[in-house]
């Protein structure tokens, strides 16, 4: 073999090394890809995903799917080979990591932050729904969290539902409908003195006293060591059966949907498939989620035929418009009256699409 040979094979494997180093080199990416779609009307494991109880319910008709995505774990790298096929690849989006994971997240926290996203779904998706039927929804503060070395502790509960607040000494009871009225009626108590709560555990109305302690953070400030979230009291009881990984804030539209269609007259879906996507908080307004292009292709992939989305997110669709119809909403009564025009031919034609 000649020296010209000889010079050509090392170049050519040297080109061949540094391009494999460099496809295999970890960049600051995260991968978006299409996941599974879950029928909120079917069942899991046997069980309904959504049962509801202690309510006149009606039949439906046709699969609701919740579609999801899958992400690269926080823990994991991404390859620039693998960031490129992904870009390259329809159905399937890249972003920064960063955009998508602060600093310092790990699996485990990021778990708990879409479990505690997908409860705050379920939640505000149900007082959507049962206000849209125009069933009586109250709101109410809910214990978010206890300090374990606190006032609250083995007297408070998670998901307790505080309806008033009255210092020991006081005459009346404080009625509390927000976290915040809850909070405050507490701060007006004295430092040191009794407070009793009178709360809602498992339905059963229940007293609770409690000793004031001074806030950490402002010493002249009472408290019991206990957090409030909001929260809603009404008489139907709701039950979801969701895979866990269904997590995260996209579900609340099809959660709103799905239980807005057992409780009321009529079927939204007519036999069709249809798939829907974004937040929603317990007034019906519909906000923006992520990964929307690749949400498209799930429900492409699970045969939805239509496929709603909060209205925001129409500048993300991109170009590449997929087979099934997209319809932009920007609330729960948006997507009721856009699902009874398609299910009639007569108005089908106008609901509108992104533009």
């Amino acid at each position: 073999m000649g020296r010209r040979a000889r010079t050509a094979i090392a170049a050519a494997v040297c080109l061949i090394a540094g391009v494999l180093i460099l496809a295999l080199t970890p960049v600051p990416f995260v991968v978006w890809s299409p996941g599974a779609a879950a029928d909120l009307l079917g069942a899991r494991d046997g069980r309904p995903a959504l049962s509801v109880s202690s309510q006149e319910t009606f039949p439906t008709s046709g699969p609701l799917l919740l579609p999801a995505y899958a992400q690269t774990e926080p823990d994991a790298q991404v390859t620039l080979a693998q960031a490129l096929f992904a870009y390259w690849t329809p159905g399937r989006q890249v972003i920064t990591r960063y955009a998508v994971y602060p600093p310092g997240s790990s699996a485990e926290t990021v778990e708990d932050d879409e479990a505690d996203q997908l409860a705050t779904s379920e939640r505000d998706a149900v007082a959507a729904a049962l206000r849209s039927a125009r069933l009586k929804v109250d709101p109410v503060p809910v214990v978010a969290s206890v300090n374990a070395a606190g006032p609250s502790a083995d007297k408070l509960r998670r998901g307790d539902m505080v309806l008033a607040v009255r210092a020991a000494s006081a005459q009346a009871p404080t009625t509390v409908q927000t976290a915040q009225e809850a909070s405050a009626a507490i701060a007006s108590v004295e430092i040191g003195s009794q407070v009793v709560l009178s709360i809602l555990r498992g339905g059963l109305p229940l007293d609770v006293t409690l000793v004031t302690a001074a806030s950490k953070s402002a010493a002249s400030v009472s408290v019991i060591g206990a957090t409030f979230t909001q929260g809603y009291r009404y008489a139907p009881t709701v039950d979801f059966a969701l895979d866990p990984t269904f997590g995260g804030p996209t579900a609340g539209l099809p959660l709103a949907l799905a239980v807005y269609d057992k409780v009321s007259a009529g079927s939204l879906l007519a036999d069709r498939v249809v798939a829907a996507t974004g937040t929603i908080d317990a007034n019906g307004s519909v906000g923006r989620v992520p990964a929307v292009r690749v949400q498209i292709a799930t429900a492409a992939a699970a045969g939805a035929s239509a496929f709603l989305l909060p209205a925001a997110n129409c500048t993300d669709v991109g170009q590449d418009r997929p087979t099934l119809r997209l319809v932009p909403v920007a609330s729960l009564s948006e997507a009721v009256a856009a699902l009874e025009a398609l299910a009639d031919p007569a108005r089908e034609s106008t609901v509108k699409g992104c533009p």
